[in-house]
């Protein structure tokens, strides 16, 4: 009866060991998740400068990234222009490929389309641009040529907050 008991004992003791193994491990992914969490909640001092620089980045980035994607037919035509795949980024927010003005453009982005027209029309060079939508949106816009021609722009809209927390 006593060598049961030890048995009994030792078993207790092996599944306790095991419990508390297993215990501590989830005990410090939860740790983990917690200092990351609060990393990105920690007070940062960022000026503008860096905010629009930092965009400004991700905006080349994210183009580099749909460019590929961007399928243009030898006309050019503007109704036949897709966009063949998807672009996963956690800073942008939203993006297209606007070769028209439409009823459901972002104003700034609207505005932007006919400063580039405007420039092409004028034979003035076209740039990326960077404007603020409001304290949590930035809006990219690039120009998009096929065979030296104005054919359209990138807008695309970039999170501020995730943009801060990469700093």
């Amino acid at each position: 009866m006593p060598r049961l008991l030890s048995d009994a004992c030792k078993f207790a003791w092996l599944i306790l060991v095991f419990l508390v193994a297993c215990g501590e491990r989830e005990d410090r992914t939860d740790r983990n998740a917690l200092a990351q969490e609060m990393r990105g909640r920690k007070l940062k001092r960022v000026t503008e400068a860096q905010i629009m620089g930092l965009a400004a980045e991700e905006g080349i980035r994210a183009v580099s990234q749909l460019q590929p994607l961007l399928i243009i037919p030898a006309s050019g035509n503007c109704d036949s222009i897709r966009i063949n795949g998807t672009l996963t980024n956690k800073v942008v927010v939203e993006y297209r490929f606007v070769c028209r003005q439409t009823p459901d453009l972002h104003p700034k982005a609207q505005e932007i389309w006919e400063a580039y027209n405007y420039n092409v029309q004028q034979n003035i060079a076209i740039a990326e641009n960077i404007q603020k939508l409001d304290n949590k949106q930035l809006l990219y816009t690039s120009p998009i040529h096929h065979q030296g021609k104005f054919i359209g722009m990138w807008s695309i809209v970039l999170d501020k907050k995730e943009m801060i927390r990469r700093l």
